[in-house]
């Protein structure tokens, strides 16, 4: 596997694959599997959980991360293709990007969706254009500029599961994700956390066949 840019990609078998092997993982760690690997963090945009899950994961495998936040130790950079570079970023990605990478084993790039125009963002232009760039193995740690919890691309189903979103700012953020992912042709269903154990019940409608272990 040389490139994780959309779980649409995989078959079923392999993403039963991927899962597997995490477990296994977990179960039984090998703490040196990627010692000597370097993987290159490159977030346009901040992250918390994202960028803690990558960091950990390469130091429980005995690898090293190299984090890259623009503008916050490094030069801040442009992501517009034909920007006319006279503004506060000294720095262009079409630059940036292979650099990083002649330095690293792998990249993980996060990149969020702008916002003004839906057909670019489900295009992922800027996101594509950095791919074309990078000739080691890549990951895309968003999809639409967000997080999702759970997506099925066959079903056009995104699952997101709530956690203590009761400030208004969290309910303007999820009524604004909602509406993206509808635009796109995707249904988004949420739970909270007492509700995940109906989740198969909600979710069986959403399939043509019965919702067995392996699909939820």
């Amino acid at each position: 596997m040389n490139r994780f840019l959309d779980l649409a990609d995989f078959s079923r078998e392999h993403v039963k694959d991927l899962l597997g092997l995490a477990s296994r993982l977990q179960q039984h760690p090998q703490p040196q599997a990627l010692a000597g690997k370097v993987l290159g963090l490159l977030f346009l945009n901040p992250s918390l959980r994202t960028l803690a899950s990558f960091q950990s994961a390469m130091m429980r495998l005995g690898g090293t991360a190299v984090v890259i936040t623009p503008g916050q130790g490094t030069w801040q950079m442009e992501t517009r293709s034909g920007a006319i570079m006279n503004g506060a970023a000294a720095e262009h990605v079409r630059e940036a990007v292979p650099v990083l990478a002649s330095y690293c084993d792998a990249i993980g790039i996060r990149l969020f969706a702008e916002g003004r125009n839906l057909a670019a963002d489900l295009a992922e232009t800027q996101f594509k254009m950095m791919a074309d760039l990078c000739d080691k193995p890549l990951v895309n740690m968003e999809f639409l500029g967000y997080e999702v919890d759970f997506r099925w691309p066959d079903h056009r189903l995104a699952v997101e599961v709530d956690g203590n979103h009761t400030r208004p700012n969290d309910k303007r953020n999820d009524a604004g994700r909602d509406r993206v992912l509808r635009e796109a042709g995707y249904t988004v269903v949420r739970f909270t956390g007492p509700e995940v154990p109906s989740a198969r019940a909600r979710l069986a409608p959403y399939f043509p066949g019965p919702l067995g272990s392996d699909t939820a």
